[in-house]
């Protein structure tokens, strides 16, 4: 489960001067640069671009410090779920066709899930997000029009992974070998 640092709680419950940023980061495989790098494209609920260091363990760039460019998003979280339903949170992000249609179009082609990660900021300590371990998900569907993109989002197919998640082998487990 993630947690949020104590600074952030605070600025939750009593609302400083300090400033919450919240921010996004889409990663796909068929995301690339001019070079054909893989990148992520990530922005910040601004009107200015945004800085920031990544955790260690981030998916792309750990402990780097990455630019988020300034877009207006917002989420809803998940309403209750009715039976073995997953629940899903909606993310809209406005005024974004220029800068993500290019990308989606490529992405909904290629079959492979766009997964999303939010992490929130203050702006007194822009050395690490201020939730432990930020928010990860995979979108299942996109909207689009001309003033914004809807996406819903889940936590992952837990229903479909292994249990346990480990590969029992005989270089994992030497002495599962009959002798």
């Amino acid at each position: 489960m993630a947690t949020l640092s104590e600074a952030l709680k605070e600025a939750y419950a009593s609302a400083p001067d300090d400033t919450i940023y919240h921010t996004l980061e889409l990663r796909h495989p068929d995301f690339l640069d001019e070079n054909g790098a893989v990148i992520a494209i990530r922005v910040v609920r601004d009107f200015d671009s945004l800085s920031a260091t990544l955790e260690a363990d981030a998916p792309m760039n750990p402990g780097e410090t990455v630019a988020f460019e300034p877009l207006m998003f917002d989420f809803a979280l998940p309403n209750e779920v009715e039976g073995n339903a997953e629940p899903e949170i909606t993310i809209t992000l406005d005024n974004a066709t220029r800068l993500l249609m290019p990308y989606l179009d490529i992405a909904v082609q290629s079959g492979s899930p766009v997964e999303v990660t939010y992490r929130p900021y203050l702006a007194s300590d822009l050395t690490e997000p201020h939730m432990n371990p930020p928010l990860n998900l995979v979108f299942i569907s996109f909207e689009a029009s001309v003033t914004s993109v809807t996406g819903r989002a889940t936590f992952g197919d837990f229903a479909n992974k292994s249990f346990p998640a480990s590969l029992y082998d005989d270089s994992n487990w030497p002495s599962l070998l009959a002798q």
